[in-house]
């Protein structure tokens, strides 16, 4: 679906430039179309070499985030689970403190505090972490730090006391609420790891195992939590915690069991050591003083082990299932980081092969743009510009032989057509100027008719028609010269009144046209009286040196800002004249708008 869609995209922009290429001017239609279609084919190149790069390099990209996220998700959980063993290492200071023994308190205590500082500094260190992170179990974790502190308030209320009134039962409940605790952050542990599991599932088999030696670990430790309270107190073990204490054990060997199955999967030679090194240590030799407490509670009236002796003996056992779980999520670390590092490598390779293909292709496309199309290009633009009448441009730097060649050519026919075009200049000013006046005459009017009639909306436009009054009985009067005198002086005037304000035409006999741009029927009104009080202030002589007076009579209309034609505005421009002659000539008439 997305090649589908990338296609129909490439699609879409080469009809955009055809239609770009139609809609241009016409007189670079062809150079456009030849840039335009070039510029496609350079773009659908670049394209599908993009998209080759895009599908090799996407993958790799996703394995190196895939691998980046692996290392941060085996570092968060070995954070998780190292929190987890502090918490449980706590627990045997807490219980030689709360024992009976008074040579224990300066030791145990120093090594109580120590182990307080360092849970609360990790549990610091997890809540920094999830806050740069932004995981949602934030507020988990600082509630398992606050039961954490209460319980801990508890055992400290209770070691306060004398310890020979402290009961079995009292000394239970202590660190059963410690162990609470620790249930209560496997729970959250557990949680969180699934979490993870969904989001990286190729991580899942590690987790989980890693997990499972954690979970062993602390049932592990949770054995010895349900017999020190009756050795602390000196009494028979109570078949409830008993019954605990055997249920761990039992749970201790299937867990086990599952772990040695996931280290047979992963065949690592130091998971295999350690595996063997927990076979010897606690399922033997860490079991050995468990079952000789739950022995010695039913078959004597003393133990032989104090609080203290007791975990110095037990918690040794319990180092390597640290051993264990860290040989596994180094060995997971190195794992990923190892693809991490494959994958930079890959995807700087794939960087520097696709920068080499692009610079290729696109030096080869250059080359052929420089050398080939933009040449051609000129040599179009260069003959669109002789049609024109427009200056060439400098093409001298030509390097190909042919292309030299065809510019030569393109010279000599640039020189023929100026011939030819000069020549019909020469023609074109001699079909359009009076003869007599020197003024454009009623050809050129026309010629420029089709400007009129394309005046955009809002643009003022106005045309004076002037007749010079009685003409024909100055004529018949002073002859045929005099009126050609008349007809000159009467141009003269109008151009020393009009200036640059606008365009004069000897429309035909003894009548002129002038075209206003920029001027509305106002103005056009106020140029026209000019003109006339000008005109009729004139003083002309004849042929035989007589006095000759004059008037005119003027027509104005306007275009008022509305596209009208040509026809129309020189319409109500004659009716405006022929009102001024009814009247008695020697005036000025417009025809407003809304007039018939």
């Amino acid at each position: 679906m997305k090649i589908k869609g990338f296609i129909d995209f490439l699609c879409r922009v080469k009809s955009i430039l055809e239609r770009k290429s139609i809609r241009g001017e016409v007189n670079h239609g062809l150079s456009k179309t030849i840039r335009d279609r070039l510029l496609y084919y350079i773009c659908v190149a670049a394209s599908f070499t993009l998209l080759l790069a895009a599908i090799i390099f996407i993958p790799a990209y996703k394995d190196y985030k895939l691998a980046t996220r692996t290392v941060d998700d085996i570092k968060e959980f070995k954070e998780l689970s190292e929190l987890a063993i502090l918490m449980a290492r706590e627990r045997a200071p807490t219980a030689i403190i709360m024992s009976r023994e008074p040579t224990v308190d300066s030791l145990w205590g120093t090594s109580l505090k120590k182990h307080r500082d360092n849970v609360d500094l990790a549990f610091s260190n997890l809540i920094e972490t999830y806050k740069k992170i932004g995981v949602t179990y934030l507020n988990e974790i600082k509630s398992v730090h606050s039961q954490l502190i209460l319980a801990r308030s508890d055992i400290d209320r209770e070691i306060s006391i004398n310890r020979s009134e402290l009961k079995a039962g009292d000394y239970q409940k202590a660190l059963h609420r410690m162990l609470l605790v620790a249930d209560n952050y496997q729970g959250y542990m557990s949680d969180r790891v699934i979490e993870i599991a969904k989001d990286n599932k190729s991580l899942a088999p590690t987790l989980f195992h890693a997990l499972m030696i954690t979970d062993l670990r602390e049932h592990g430790g949770q054995i010895a939590g349900f017999l020190v309270s009756s050795l602390a107190a000196q009494v028979p073990l109570d078949i409830e915690n008993e019954i605990a204490a055997r249920r761990n054990i039992t749970r201790t060997y299937e867990i086990w069991k599952l772990i040695q199955v996931h280290c047979q999967i992963f065949g690592c030679q130091s998971l295999v050591e350690q595996t063997k090194e927990i076979n010897n240590r606690f399922f033997s030799d860490a079991f050995e003083p468990i079952y000789t407490v739950i022995n010695e509670s039913k078959s004597s009236e003393r133990y032989k082990w104090t609080v203290s002796e007791f975990v110095n003996a037990f918690s040794p056992m319990l180092i390597s299932f640290s051993k264990y779980r860290d040989a596994l999520l180094y060995k997971a670390i190195s794992d990923a980081e190892l693809k991490r590092t494959a994958s930079i490598i890959i995807l700087i390779m794939l960087i520097a092969i696709i920068a080499i293909v692009c610079f290729i292709h696109f030096y080869v496309v250059f080359t052929i743009r420089k050398d080939i199309f933009i040449p051609l290009i000129k040599v179009n633009e260069e003959v669109l510009l002789l049609s024109d009448d427009r200056p060439s441009g400098d093409y001298s730097t030509f390097k190909t032989k042919e292309m030299k060649e065809i510019w030569r050519s393109m010279e000599v026919l640039r020189n023929k057509v100026i011939e030819r075009k000069e020549l019909l200049g020469y023609f074109r000013t001699l079909s359009e100027t009076d003869s007599l006046t020197g003024l454009p005459n009623r050809r050129a009017l026309e010629h420029i008719a089709g400007e009129i009639s394309s005046v955009v909306e809002g643009e003022l436009f106005s045309l004076v028609i002037m007749d010079v009054d009685f003409s024909k009985g100055i004529n018949d009067k002073y002859g045929h010269a005099t009126g050609d005198i008349v007809l000159r002086k009467v141009a003269s005037v109008i151009r020393s009144v009009l200036g640059d304000a606008g365009i004069i035409f000897r429309y035909g006999g003894e009548e002129f046209a002038i075209v206003l741009r920029g001027h509305g029927l106002d103005g056009a009104i106020k140029i026209a009286e000019k003109l006339r009080i000008t005109l009729e202030n004139e003083i002309i002589y004849s042929t035989n040196n007589e006095r000759v007076c004059i008037t005119a009579s003027f027509g104005v209309a306007s275009a008022k800002g509305k596209k009208e034609t040509w026809l129309q505005l020189f319409s109500n421009a004659d009716k405006a004249l022929y009102r001024a002659k009814k009247e008695g000539r020697n005036r000025v008439r417009a025809l407003f708008e809304g007039e018939q």
